[in-house]
């Protein structure tokens, strides 16, 4: 059962307790620092359906909803931050790793209409075959890396235009094909163009 999806009587069906939640170092990463637990203990540990709040050492705020063994959260989880100034929201569902991130498949969305769905490895986009929406009607589908448009990949506009391409780093660096309305270019040849020539 995902902790998004509990009700009180599921969460409280064994004995849960409020304590605290203390400071984890994550590498690459701002800590997490001390904050407050609610949910199911096992010798001293949080173990079984329970949520933290906490704040990182940048001043976010974060809330995880998930699954504990032995004090790390395991299976499928929720966490939702919001950024120093409170004003903005992230949330993140999906195969939570013991760094408190997403690793594995995940979704991610945010106040501003922005989301990705795909692969996560410690919190951040990766492989192939996500796709991250803006609010606006464009999206790009491909590969990632590190958070990060790179490799193969096509963008879609909102007028339902398409650019095939390939990235590097967050940077198209390669046309290699586009679809436009009445107009269709290959590797540089505009194919609609080269049958009315015919």
């Amino acid at each position: 059962m995902h902790g998004w999806n509990w009700t009180l009587d599921q969460l409280n069906a064994e004995a849960v307790e409020w304590t605290t939640f203390d400071k984890v170092e994550r590498d690459g990463f701002p800590a997490l620092q001390e904050g407050v637990y609610y949910g199911q203990m096992l010798d001293g540990l949080r173990n079984g359906l329970g949520m933290v709040y906490c704040t990182t050492n940048d001043s976010s705020f974060w809330l995880f909803e998930c699954e504990w063994k032995r004090g790390i959260p395991v299976h499928n989880g929720r966490y939702t931050n919001t950024t120093q100034s409170g004003s903005k929201w992230h949330s993140h569902s999906g195969t939570m790793g013991t760094h408190f991130m997403l690793t594995g498949v995940g979704t991610m969305k945010n106040q501003e209409g922005h989301s990705y769905k795909g692969k996560f490895k410690r919190g951040q986009f990766n492989g192939k075959g996500g796709e991250y929406r803006w609010p606006k009607g464009v999206s790009y589908k491909g590969e990632f890396v590190d958070g990060q448009k790179h490799g193969l990949g096509l963008m879609t506009f909102a007028d339902g235009s398409t650019q095939k391409g390939e990235w590097d780093s967050d940077v198209q660096v390669k046309v290699v094909e586009e679809k436009k309305k009445n107009r269709y270019v290959h590797e540089g040849i505009d194919i609609m163009e080269l049958l009315r020539k015919q």
